[in-house]
Order: structure tokens, then C-alpha cells, then sequence
């Protein structure tokens, strides 16, 4: 059975849009408390690591999952992130209480001309068309190489520690037929939905700090 969130893709994705400039908006506002805790000067608070955590499997599986099917490594990477980001917006949207289905309660927006569905076998995301190269875009904003970086690499503490984890992934999705990686529903039920929490959990107790489920 496929994520309920994909019965009404386009739909879904105006609602996305709306989620995230929600959660953007909380995430400053948490920054700035941050900020004001801290005081100023040399007595602002160090920033703790990411921890490793569903989030962190879904870029990584899905990045490894574009990679296989012939995207470049930059791309894979806004591609694992972009559908990271999706999921984990779809995920509290749907937990926040809202008494509409997906699809419902919102519009879809017009076709931007600054974006346009791309497709990975059956999956899609927003590509940017302004960009140099295959770049993917949620909630108004580009998943960059660099984003990946620090959103999902610095959550296993060294390279040394990214690049194992990151040839263990591809491993795991090079172990399934092209079908299964081009089919969303499949990908998530067979590939991603029964490893999101042992690797997870494996590799904050190798790489990182304790795992969540977030």
C-alpha cells in the first residue's frame, strides 16, 4: 500500500509548500530563543551535531537510489534530501491533526516557470530550470550538494564515517532490480520502510549520537 500522501501528487505538493514555510517559520523562531538564551558575544552556544535518524536513512537510501539509477552524485544528493524534506513534512502535516484528506484542503499552484516535474521511474519532485545542473526544489528552495552536507553528512561526524555508511546504502539498493527502484511504492515498502530503524539506531552507535525517530 503506498504513503497516503501520494494519492493526490500535485495536490500534495502545494500543501508541502504551505507545510514547510510553516516549519521554516518555527525554525526561526526556536533559532531566535536560541539566540537570546545564549546572550551575546563569546558567550553564544555551540551548535550540537545532527542525529542520526529516519531522516537521515531516507536522504541516504534515496540519494543511493538515484545514483543507481543514473542520476550524477550531485543530483542524488538533492534528490535523497528533496524526498527527505517531503516526507518529513508530509509526515508532521498529517500528525498535526488536520481533519481534511491530502488534497482537500488546498490548491494546487500554477506550473512556475521557474520549475517543472521531473520524474525517476514512477516518483517525481520540482526540478529547478534555473539551475546549472539537475537540481531538485521543495518549499521554494533548492537541495543543494552543500545542503546534503550539512543537513546529512555532518550527522556521521567524519568523511571516513559518511563514505562507509554511504557504500553500505548503495550496496542496499543495488541488491534490488531497476523495477523495484523505479516504483515509489515498492522502493518505500521494500527498501526503505524495513531498515529505517536498524540503520538508524546502527549507525548513530557507530557514526553518530543516539538515534531518534523523527
Amino acid at each position: 500500500m503506498s504513503p497516503p500522501f501520494y494519492r493526490d501528487r500535485s495536490a500534495d505538493a502545494a500543501r508541502t509548500d504551505s507545510l514547510l514555510d510553516s516549519l521554516r517559520s518555527e525554525a526561526n523562531r526556536r533559532s531566535k530563543m536560541l539566540l537570546l538564551r545564549g546572550g551575546s558575544g563569546s558567550h553564544s552556544m555551540p551548535s550540537a551535531r545532527l542525529k542520526i535518524n529516519r531522516f537521515t536513512v531516507m536522504a541516504m537510501l534515496q540519494a543511493a537510489r538515484a545514483r543507481s539509477l543514473g542520476l550524477t552524485q550531485e543530483s542524488a544528493y538533492s534528490w535523497g534530501l528533496n524526498r527527505a524534506i517531503f516526507y518529513a513534512a508530509a509526515k508532521r502535516g498529517f500528525r498535526s491533526g488536520s481533519s481534511s484528506e491530502p488534497g482537500k484542503s488546498s490548491t494546487p499552484k500554477e506550473a512556475s516557470p521557474t520549475r517543472e516535474l521531473y520524474r525517476l521511474g514512477d516518483d517525481e519532485a520540482y526540478r529547478d530550470l534555473r539551475a546549472d545542473t539537475l537540481l531538485f526544489t521543495i518549499g521554494d528552495r533548492d537541495q543543494k550538494p552543500e545542503d546534503f552536507d550539512q543537513k546529512i553528512i555532518t550527522r556521521f561526524g567524519s568523511k571516513e564515517s559518511f563514505e562507509a555508511a554511504w557504500k553500505e546504502a548503495m550496496k542496499i539498493v543495488d541488491g534490488y532490480d531497476p523495477a523495484t527502484l523505479q516504483s515509489r511504492t515498492r522502493f518505500y515498502q521494500e527498501v526503505y520502510r524495513p531498515r529505517r530503524d536498524v540503520l538508524s539506531e546502527r549507525w548513530a552507535q557507530e557514526y553518530g549520537t543516539a538515534p531518534t525517530t523523527r
